[in-house]
């Protein structure tokens, strides 16, 4: 009798973690976009990994624009790679000062990190109308449609102990 209750409570454990194990990322989900929405940077950062973030960013960014030089008529012309190499230079710092909880927070809620009038919109959090679900054991994906242009933006989760974080967001460039 003793053993079938140890047998019970063991397996009904083992549903418990598994369960949760499962749930866990939906959970980090809502409590992203509850911080995007109150505006609580203190809150989102224990959710994202900045830096594998920001390097990611920036690696899409100046492949994007290496690609769009190669594929410019001016490519060849002197000046139009003195250009590209200038912007190339501000990427970094660019990149820097936008991926910050406060970038992030105005990129959940739909808005325009560059614009001010577009934190005066009413609440648009992109993330209330993701498709999201595992990608691989230990890793989570958001996908995020522009209604208007129909790009999608990948939102990459990755297990962080017993949590997720954000360490990769998939642009459309």
């Amino acid at each position: 009798m003793k053993s079938s209750k140890l047998v019970v409570i063991g397996a009904s454990l083992a549903a418990a973690v598994a369960v949760w194990l499962f749930a866990s990322p939906y959970m980090v989900l809502s409590n992203i976009k509850d911080a995007a929405q109150a505006r609580d940077g203190e809150k989102l950062v224990k959710y994202v990994e900045f830096e594998p973030l920001r390097q990611s960013m920036k690696e899409q960014i100046k492949a994007s624009m290496a690609a769009d030089l190669a594929t410019t008529a001016d490519a060849n012309n002197p000046l139009t790679a003195f250009g590209a190499g200038l912007g190339l230079m501000f990427v970094d710092n660019i990149v820097d000062a936008m991926v910050t909880p406060s970038g992030l927070i105005q990129l959940i809620n739909g808005e325009d990190p560059m614009s001010e009038a577009e934190q005066k919109k009413a609440d648009r959090n992109s993330l209330n109308s993701a498709d999201y679900g595992y990608a691989g054991i230990s890793t989570f994906k958001v996908t995020i449609t522009d209604p208007k242009s129909k790009d999608e933006t990948h939102v990459m989760l990755r297990r962080k102990g017993f949590s997720w974080a954000i360490y990769d967001i998939k642009m459309p460039l």
